[in-house]
């Protein structure tokens, strides 16, 4: 049995969330390898405390690995530097502080340091992967080299049980998106299109599922305005952060999942959907194109009455939808987690540890 422990760091933890979720299955497959391994965090809810514990209590020893997640700036940067041991990052990208400054500055130059600071890590991290090439991308713009690639790592969504109704998906031609309330998002242009696509189909409901992040209340009150403004307030739900149950019944209950998120590292709802053989039209924007294949529809610009058409075709088309539920096979190829472990395991073993030739 290895003495030494191979463990993981992550901003914030949630179950449910799409970092935290990748380092459990990564976790599982460490311990079942015979290595303890525990998860650390800066932030995390109380019910989520028996699965993380806080980073001051990481006492590594000079033989253990940390498998750092990044995507934030959090004060064991500070201590990343000092501790003994290999450290190996996971890059999940970081939303550039420009979505954010109208917002509130303090978190826009918090993003922005998160940012700079990781051009200052390099020499710290012995091995890299990035979630996406473009991702990778990014990295070489700050001067990193030799970076893997590999996808997200999530579990496959639940099926939704039959029994649960959500009464605000009842009985309509239901568009969905999944994320947090957050400015690159672009809840606004989601709005926009959704004003022009009732004007074709008048039962449509947009129904946006997503936490509200307290930094952007100016934001959460600018879309709000928008829906006032536009008369929409019986046709666009905010869900807020829900249960994982009331989740799945979202996806069962939508015709379409429509994003105009201007900037994603990876963005796994689109995999989620590709699972449930959900149509998929997105912009074309960061990781978009490279995470959603040939499995869903690419949009660029901001010309509101045309989105909503082509939302309104693929919303009456089977042919369309067909050929869209052929490319989310094609792409489920490409994502499958077996293939993103096993890029973990190598680089694991290239820093000395001992794993199965194939990821369990």
């Amino acid at each position: 049995m290895p003495r030494f422990s191979v463990d993981q760091f992550c901003a914030g933890f949630s179950v449910g969330d799409a970092i935290s979720n990748e380092a459990l299955i990564i976790q599982n497959y460490l311990r079942k390898c015979g290595y303890p391994s525990e998860i650390y965090s800066e932030n995390f809810p109380e019910r989520d405390a028996n699965r993380v514990r806080h980073f001051r209590d990481y006492r590594p020893g000079a033989d253990s690995i940390l498998i750092y997640h990044y995507s934030f700036f959090t004060r064991m940067l500070d201590r990343l530097p000092r501790l003994p041991g290999k450290k190996m990052m996971v890059f999940h990208n970081i939303t550039p502080g420009k979505y954010v400054r109208p917002y509130n500055r303090r978190l826009a130059d918090a993003l922005d340091q998160a940012r700079e600071t990781l051009k200052d890590l390099r020499p710290y991290f012995e091995r890299v992967i990035a979630v996406s090439r473009y991702n990778a991308g990014e990295l070489r713009k700050m001067g990193y080299e030799d970076i893997s690639v590999k996808p997200v790592l999530f579990p496959p969504p639940a099926k939704a049980d039959s029994s649960m109704r959500l009464p605000y998906m009842e009985g309509k031609t239901n568009i969905l998106f999944v994320g947090r309330i957050f400015p690159n998002k672009m809840h606004q242009d989601l709005i926009k299109s959704f004003y022009f696509l009732k004007k074709i189909h008048s039962d449509a409901r947009l129904i946006c599922v997503g936490s509200f992040h307290p930094g952007v209340r100016a934001y959460t009150a600018e879309i709000r305005n928008l829906i006032t403004e536009l008369n929409l307030n019986r046709d666009v739900v905010f869900t807020g952060m829900i249960s994982d149950e009331e989740v799945a019944a979202c996806y069962r209950g939508a015709q379409l999942f429509f994003s105009m998120s201007d900037h994603e590292g990876f963005c796994v709802p689109l995999a989620e959907c590709m699972h449930l053989d959900i149509p998929v039209v997105a912009r074309a924007a960061a990781a978009v194109p490279e995470t959603l294949g040939p499995g869903g529809i690419l949009m660029s610009g901001t010309d509101y009455p045309a989105i909503a058409e082509t939302l309104s075709f693929v919303l009456e088309s089977e042919e369309i939808q067909e050929n869209i539920r052929q490319g989310q096979k094609e792409q489920l190829q490409k994502l499958q987690p077996s293939r993103g472990l096993n890029v973990v395991r190598q680089e694991l073993q290239s820093m000395g540890l001992n794993l199965p030739e194939e990821a369990q």
